[in-house]
């Protein structure tokens, strides 16, 4: 692709130690390869510097779902595996802007922490309605960027603008979609983040974790005291089903059955448990869910797909990265893995 002018412009006024770029604008405005050239001006001009992808829909530092950053020295090291991940466990923000803004700022601060003299942002094409300028305003806020690089095609970045450019910190830059920039279409999106997923996951294989291994976060499961065989008769009586496991952690119960169960029968375990929380699941709710696998620093060490789990034995195999095996936490998402994207 031919550079345009404003490109080579934004440079010259973006590219320098230590500053921070953020790029923010819709879908198909030229984000990712706006950020590959900023990145690769400021490898040219001996600069260390480092790329975070926020895009978690159309990643290209690391698999979909997650944020990825990576620390350049040279122009193939962006070929190369990301140097940190944080897992969102989405391909879309709604319903996951807290982690797509911690995220981000976390990234962007293990990247200056390691040493990026320049740092480039890029970012997913959600800015429409009330959710998309919540979450461009509260990265801008959260990570306080040097640069704010807005790119419209019909000033649809304005408002977001306008909330900001009277803070003195923050140099903004307009700049119009340029010509050059393809258009994708959703089958292209979509087959991107296959590949993605596909690529990453080629070099994954089985691994057993007992349960007693791990601790989880964003469910109940595996943080909880296992129920005694006589709690699990009497939660079988409340529930009128058969209860394959059970943990309870304070006044919130984790339970798994092997059918749904029913409003009314859940509020009845809740009233006689005298509970706050109550997490039901079905066993094939965990086959083919993507994870985040965790270590005790809390450095994302692999993604991972559920692939079994045994309540029997208290045993769930997952199909992950080589060393996963000194995983301490497993991060739940919602999104299944093995039903392509």
């Amino acid at each position: 692709m031919e550079i345009p002018d404003s490109w080579i412009s934004l440079a010259d006024k973006v590219v320098g130690k230590g500053r921070i770029a953020i790029l923010i604008g819709g879908v198909d405005t030229g984000k990712t390869t706006l950020c590959r050239y900023l990145i690769g001006e400021a490898t040219k001009a001996g600069i260390k510097s480092a790329a975070v992808d926020a895009d978690v829909g159309q990643s290209w530092i690391g698999p979909p779902t997650c944020i990825g950053m990576k620390l350049i020295s040279n122009e193939g090291d962006l070929n190369e595996e990301p140097d940190r991940l944080y897992f969102v466990g989405s391909i879309s923000p709604p319903g996951h802007l807290l982690d797509c803004v911690v995220g981000t700022k976390l990234l962007v601060e293990e990247a200056l922490s390691s040493g990026a003299e320049f740092v480039a942002i890029d970012t997913t094409g959600l800015i429409d309605g009330d959710i998309g300028l919540a979450l461009k305003r509260s990265k801008i806020l959260s990570i306080s960027p040097t640069d704010i690089v807005l790119i419209q095609v019909r000033g649809e970045l304005e408002p977001l603008a306008g909330e900001i450019e009277s803070v003195r910190r923050w140099r903004i830059h307009r700049l119009r979609r340029a010509d050059q920039v393809m258009r994708k279409s959703r089958d292209h999106r979509i087959s991107h983040r296959r590949a993605m997923f596909e690529g990453y996951f080629s070099k994954c294989v089985p691994i057993d974790f007992n349960f007693t291994e791990l601790r989880s976060q964003r469910s109940l499961f595996l943080n909880g005291r296992p129920l005694s065989d006589r709690e699990m008769r009497s939660l079988s009586q409340l529930i009128d089903d058969i209860v394959l496991y059970a943990e309870v952690s304070g006044d919130h119960l984790f339970a798994v059955t092997p059918d749904r169960v029913v409003r009314e029968k859940a509020e009845r375990v809740c009233r006689a448990m005298n509970l706050r929380r109550l997490e039901l699941r079905q066993p094939e709710w965990f086959e083919g869910l993507l994870v985040g696998l965790l270590d005790r620093d809390g450095r994302v060490i692999s993604l991972g797909i559920i692939e079994r789990v045994d309540f029997a034995s208290r045993r769930l195999t997952i199909r992950c990265r080589n060393g996963s095996e000194r995983a301490a936490i497993l991060q739940f998402s919602r999104f299944r893995g093995d039903r392509g994207c």
